[in-house]
């Protein structure tokens, strides 16, 4: 199955791991022999929607993408079912954590701001340096205390 990248090419590598899920995902949805390039990954699974006041029942289809309000709903429920604090979580956390974990891993600037699809590396630069804020020190002690 081809995805395309952010430049527009066929050049996303998606690791094993997650191809894994997703490929679990769409056989789990019976979308695994049915998905087209084209298509939205994550559609909606049902028409739950539709029984909402301001949604037509004609206008909704599951070729849409879920809403940015039904990923977040999702992933505050998701988070709650791993003792998280989902007031703490937003979808943007995600990206936030994937850029930090680049970094973390030695990417250098350039490649996180091609990752992360900004127009110029003093993007990427200012972004980075909000998310850093503090260090913490004390992470590898609570770490160890909690056994990981």
């Amino acid at each position: 199955m081809g995805f395309t990248g952010f430049d527009g090419s066929n050049h996303l590598f998606i690791p094993p791991a997650v191809w894994g899920a997703i490929r679990d995902y769409l056989q789990s949805s019976g979308l695994l022999k049915s998905i087209r390039t084209q298509d939205y990954l994550f559609t909606p699974l049902t028409d739950r929607a539709t029984r909402l006041p301001n949604i037509r029942s004609e206008d909704w289809s599951r070729e849409r993408p879920l809403s940015m309000r039904e990923v977040s709903r999702l992933l505050k429920k998701y988070a709650r079912w791993a003792s998280l604090d989902p007031r703490k979580l937003c979808v943007h956390s995600l990206r936030h954590t994937a850029a930090m974990l680049r970094k973390q891993a030695g990417d250098d600037l350039e490649a996180i701001s091609t990752f992360l699809g900004h127009s110029s590396l003093a993007v990427t630069q200012i972004y980075l340096h909000r998310l850093e804020g503090q260090s913490d020190t004390s992470w590898a002690r609570v770490a160890a205390l909690l056994g990981f």
